[in-house]
């Protein structure tokens, strides 16, 4: 991830990516593997997809004290394999940062931001057996392999460069 923050005005900006195949559907393989075909819509390998979000410069809503996290709300956008959600909206996220001092000598300070996602709709993305070709997309959509909505969280900790 790259996380740009503008201490004196109280806001910041992030865009971060993870590779498809590290996203675990319900800690099943099988589901994993139906979500990878989905995603990439069977067009290309899921070791080349990845899952993006960009959240633009936001205002945090009151400063970020040692150990206190400050919770407020956002706008993001996400890309799955390269595709926008199907009206190229945004998803609103619930955020969180966490200001971390410097603790002795273990390195520099940090900000551990997490961004919760309610009712992700993968539909939206094009994530499902309906976009898929093959004979397996097909038999799949008679049933709920995996769910239609779901949650995303993303945690990551941000550490300034020296």
């Amino acid at each position: 991830c790259t996380v740009t923050v503008d201490e004196a005005a109280l806001q910041g900006m992030a865009s971060c990516f993870i590779p498809l195949t590290s996203i675990s559907v319900d800690n099943t393989p099988t589901k994993s593997e139906h979500f990878q075909q989905w995603a990439t819509n069977k067009k290309s390998e899921p070791d080349t997809c990845r899952i993006e979000l960009t959240v633009p410069m936001t205002r945090v809503p009151g400063p970020v004290t040692p150990d206190k996290p400050v919770q407020f709300a956002a706008d993001g956008t996400f890309h799955v394999c390269g595709r926008p959600r199907d009206d190229k909206g945004t998803e609103r996220l619930a955020l969180t940062v966490t200001y971390i001092p410097k603790r002795g000598d273990d390195g520099p300070p940090a900000l551990r931001i997490r961004a919760h996602l309610d009712h992700f709709d993968r539909e939206r993305y094009g994530v499902s057996p309906r976009a898929t070709a093959g004979w397996l997309a097909r038999v799949e959509q008679l049933s709920d392999v995996v769910a239609t909505e779901g949650v995303i969280d993303v945690s990551v900790v941000a550490v300034a460069k020296q």
